[in-house]
Protein backbone atom coordinates (compact mmCIF):
# COMPACT_ATOMS: atom_id res chain seq x y z
CA UNK A 1 0.00 0.00 0.00
CA UNK A 2 2.86 2.39 0.82
CA UNK A 3 4.37 1.73 -2.59
CA UNK A 4 1.06 2.53 -4.30
CA UNK A 5 0.83 5.77 -2.34
CA UNK A 6 4.31 6.63 -3.68
CA UNK A 7 2.79 6.95 -7.16
CA UNK A 8 0.76 9.97 -6.04
CA UNK A 9 4.07 11.80 -5.77
CA UNK A 10 6.48 10.04 -8.19
CA UNK A 11 10.22 10.24 -7.63
CA UNK A 12 10.88 9.81 -11.36
CA UNK A 13 8.84 10.51 -14.51
CA UNK A 14 10.01 9.03 -17.80
CA UNK A 15 8.60 10.40 -21.05
CA UNK A 16 9.24 8.82 -24.45
CA UNK A 17 8.47 10.95 -27.50
CA UNK A 18 7.68 8.99 -30.65
CA UNK A 19 7.44 10.15 -34.27
CA UNK A 20 5.62 13.40 -35.08
CA UNK A 21 1.86 13.09 -34.62
CA UNK A 22 2.04 10.40 -31.93
CA UNK A 23 1.31 10.89 -28.27
CA UNK A 24 4.27 10.71 -25.88
CA UNK A 25 4.33 7.74 -23.53
CA UNK A 26 4.78 8.51 -19.85
CA UNK A 27 5.73 6.29 -16.95
CA UNK A 28 5.54 7.45 -13.33
CA UNK A 29 7.88 5.71 -10.90
CA UNK A 30 7.51 5.83 -7.15
CA UNK A 31 9.37 4.25 -4.27
CA UNK A 32 7.95 2.99 -1.02
CA UNK A 33 9.31 1.08 1.92
CA UNK A 34 8.83 -2.67 1.83
CA UNK A 35 9.67 -5.23 4.51
CA UNK A 36 13.02 -5.97 2.81
CA UNK A 37 13.91 -2.45 1.67
CA UNK A 38 12.66 -0.06 -1.00
CA UNK A 39 9.96 -1.20 -3.44
CA UNK A 40 9.80 0.49 -6.86
CA UNK A 41 6.45 0.70 -8.60
CA UNK A 42 5.51 2.22 -11.94
CA UNK A 43 2.30 3.16 -13.69
CA UNK A 44 1.22 4.81 -16.93
CA UNK A 45 -0.99 7.83 -16.09
CA UNK A 46 -4.68 7.05 -16.50
CA UNK A 47 -4.17 3.27 -16.39
CA UNK A 48 -4.99 0.87 -13.55
CA UNK A 49 -2.07 -1.54 -14.04
CA UNK A 50 0.81 -1.10 -11.58
CA UNK A 51 4.21 -2.66 -12.28
CA UNK A 52 6.91 -3.57 -9.81
CA UNK A 53 10.44 -2.67 -10.97
CA UNK A 54 13.74 -4.06 -9.79
CA UNK A 55 16.29 -1.66 -8.30
CA UNK A 56 18.60 -2.54 -11.24
CA UNK A 57 15.95 -1.42 -13.75
CA UNK A 58 15.44 1.87 -11.89
CA UNK A 59 19.23 2.35 -11.77
CA UNK A 60 19.43 1.89 -15.54
CA UNK A 61 16.60 4.40 -16.08
CA UNK A 62 18.27 6.95 -13.80
CA UNK A 63 21.56 6.99 -15.70
CA UNK A 64 22.65 10.52 -16.51
CA UNK A 65 22.46 11.78 -20.07
CA UNK A 66 26.20 11.23 -20.68
CA UNK A 67 25.68 7.48 -20.48
CA UNK A 68 23.85 7.58 -23.81
CA UNK A 69 26.43 9.67 -25.65
CA UNK A 70 28.74 8.20 -28.24
CA UNK A 71 32.01 6.85 -26.87
CA UNK A 72 33.82 7.13 -30.20
CA UNK A 73 36.54 9.76 -30.40
CA UNK A 74 37.38 9.76 -34.10
CA UNK A 75 35.10 9.63 -37.13
CA UNK A 76 38.01 8.83 -39.46
CA UNK A 77 39.55 5.44 -40.05
CA UNK A 78 43.32 4.98 -39.86
CA UNK A 79 43.60 4.70 -43.64
CA UNK A 80 41.81 8.06 -44.06
CA UNK A 81 44.64 9.97 -42.40
CA UNK A 82 46.96 12.02 -44.58
CA UNK A 83 48.75 13.99 -41.87
CA UNK A 84 49.39 12.63 -38.36
CA UNK A 85 50.86 14.96 -35.73
CA UNK A 86 52.02 14.11 -32.22
CA UNK A 87 53.15 16.71 -29.70
CA UNK A 88 54.50 15.86 -26.24
CA UNK A 89 53.98 18.70 -23.77
CA UNK A 90 55.57 21.92 -24.98
CA UNK A 91 58.06 20.21 -27.28
CA UNK A 92 57.95 20.68 -31.04
CA UNK A 93 55.31 18.60 -32.79
CA UNK A 94 56.30 15.61 -34.92
CA UNK A 95 54.31 15.72 -38.16
CA UNK A 96 54.09 12.75 -40.49
CA UNK A 97 52.54 12.87 -43.93
CA UNK A 98 51.42 9.92 -46.04
CA UNK A 99 53.10 9.94 -49.48
CA UNK A 100 51.68 8.73 -52.80
CA UNK A 101 52.83 5.17 -52.02
CA UNK A 102 50.91 5.22 -48.71
CA UNK A 103 54.13 5.41 -46.63
CA UNK A 104 54.66 7.85 -43.79
CA UNK A 105 57.30 10.56 -44.19
CA UNK A 106 58.58 13.15 -41.75
CA UNK A 107 57.33 16.58 -42.82
CA UNK A 108 60.33 18.63 -43.98
CA UNK A 109 62.65 15.61 -44.20
CA UNK A 110 61.28 12.89 -46.50
CA UNK A 111 64.62 11.00 -46.35
CA UNK A 112 64.34 10.45 -42.59
CA UNK A 113 63.68 6.74 -41.97
CA UNK A 114 60.29 6.15 -40.37
CA UNK A 115 59.25 2.94 -38.60
CA UNK A 116 56.06 2.43 -40.62
CA UNK A 117 54.80 -0.33 -38.35
CA UNK A 118 55.18 1.78 -35.21
CA UNK A 119 53.33 4.73 -36.77
CA UNK A 120 50.49 2.53 -38.02
CA UNK A 121 50.26 0.77 -34.66
CA UNK A 122 50.06 4.07 -32.78
CA UNK A 123 47.49 5.45 -35.21
CA UNK A 124 45.34 2.31 -35.06
CA UNK A 125 45.39 2.31 -31.25
CA UNK A 126 44.48 6.01 -31.24
CA UNK A 127 41.56 5.49 -33.63
CA UNK A 128 40.40 2.58 -31.48
CA UNK A 129 40.31 4.66 -28.28
CA UNK A 130 36.93 5.13 -26.70
CA UNK A 131 35.68 7.47 -24.02
CA UNK A 132 35.57 5.61 -20.72
CA UNK A 133 33.61 8.15 -18.66
CA UNK A 134 32.33 11.69 -19.11
CA UNK A 135 33.69 13.81 -16.24
CA UNK A 136 32.88 17.50 -16.80
CA UNK A 137 30.78 18.78 -19.74
CA UNK A 138 31.73 22.45 -19.13
CA UNK A 139 35.16 22.64 -17.50
CA UNK A 140 35.90 26.00 -15.92
CA UNK A 141 39.57 25.38 -15.16
CA UNK A 142 41.38 22.98 -17.50
CA UNK A 143 44.35 22.97 -15.10
CA UNK A 144 42.30 20.73 -12.79
CA UNK A 145 42.66 18.02 -15.44
CA UNK A 146 46.14 18.84 -16.75
CA UNK A 147 44.58 20.08 -19.98
CA UNK A 148 45.77 23.69 -19.76
CA UNK A 149 49.06 22.27 -21.03
CA UNK A 150 48.25 18.77 -22.36
CA UNK A 151 51.00 16.21 -21.94
CA UNK A 152 50.12 14.71 -25.36
CA UNK A 153 48.30 16.21 -28.33
CA UNK A 154 47.33 14.10 -31.36
CA UNK A 155 46.01 15.58 -34.59
CA UNK A 156 44.75 13.65 -37.60
CA UNK A 157 44.04 15.40 -40.88
CA UNK A 158 42.03 13.61 -43.55
CA UNK A 159 43.94 12.87 -46.77
CA UNK A 160 41.00 13.64 -49.06
CA UNK A 161 39.60 16.59 -47.11
CA UNK A 162 42.29 18.80 -45.53
CA UNK A 163 39.60 20.69 -43.62
CA UNK A 164 38.63 17.55 -41.70
CA UNK A 165 40.94 17.69 -38.70
CA UNK A 166 40.36 15.78 -35.47
CA UNK A 167 42.41 16.30 -32.31
CA UNK A 168 42.76 14.60 -28.96
CA UNK A 169 44.44 16.29 -26.01
CA UNK A 170 45.53 14.11 -23.08
CA UNK A 171 46.06 15.62 -19.66
CA UNK A 172 46.82 14.29 -16.19
CA UNK A 173 46.33 10.67 -15.16
CA UNK A 174 43.13 10.09 -13.18
CA UNK A 175 44.46 8.67 -9.93
CA UNK A 176 47.48 6.45 -9.42
CA UNK A 177 46.16 3.20 -10.90
CA UNK A 178 43.95 2.09 -13.76
CA UNK A 179 45.73 3.75 -16.67
CA UNK A 180 42.99 6.36 -17.20
CA UNK A 181 43.81 9.93 -18.17
CA UNK A 182 41.73 13.07 -18.54
CA UNK A 183 41.25 14.17 -22.14
CA UNK A 184 39.18 16.27 -24.51
CA UNK A 185 38.72 16.37 -28.25
CA UNK A 186 38.08 18.89 -31.00
CA UNK A 187 34.51 17.62 -31.33
CA UNK A 188 33.69 17.77 -27.60
CA UNK A 189 35.14 20.44 -25.32
CA UNK A 190 33.97 18.53 -22.24
CA UNK A 191 36.45 16.52 -20.20
CA UNK A 192 36.34 12.72 -20.24
CA UNK A 193 38.68 9.86 -19.47
CA UNK A 194 40.48 7.55 -21.89
CA UNK A 195 42.62 4.46 -21.39
CA UNK A 196 45.96 5.45 -22.88
CA UNK A 197 49.54 4.34 -22.33
CA UNK A 198 51.69 7.01 -20.62
CA UNK A 199 54.37 6.51 -23.29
Amino acid sequence: AAALEALTSPTLIVTLQGPAGTRPQQLNIGVGEGTDGPVYVAQHPGEQEVMVLTSETVGDIRRNSHYFRSRDLFTQKAQDGGLFTIQLGRSAATALVRNDQGQWELVGDPEFRINQGAVNERLNSLIGLRIEEYIDPNPVDLANYGLDNPRIRFMLTNAADKNKIETLEVGSPQGQVGGLSYARSSTDKGVFTVQISPD
